[in-house]
């Protein structure tokens, strides 16, 4: 092993060591942090671009999704069939909002 990578290996090595301590330190921190309530959140409208994104909020355990809005009855029937949108209530704005 010539000079140039061993010292290229111990480079590594130094940055993968401090990455993992890292790392173990964030984690046994946030082990002592209370857990706070999800934040309750809605979506109105299942037209945007975004609107799939959804997901990512249901799965995540920060988060509750309350509810959606969808006024436009046959869209509604479309996205009610899409797993994103599977078990959550439908409501009004107003209801949402509430």
């Amino acid at each position: 092993m010539n000079s140039s990578s061993r010292r290229e290996f111990t480079r590594q090595f130094g940055a993968a060591t401090v990455a993992a301590f890292s790392l173990n330190s964030i984690t046994a921190a946030q082990d002592d942090v209370p857990r706070r309530p999800p934040l309750k959140i809605g979506q109105i409208g299942t037209r945007h671009a975004h609107a799939s994104k959804l997901s990512v909020y249901r799965d995540s355990p920060d988060y509750e999704v309350v509810g959606v809005v969808e006024p436009d009855s046959p869209q509604r029937q479309l996205a009610s069939r899409q797993p994103v949108y599977r078990d959550l209530p439908w409501m009004t704005q107003e209801q949402l909002l509430n």
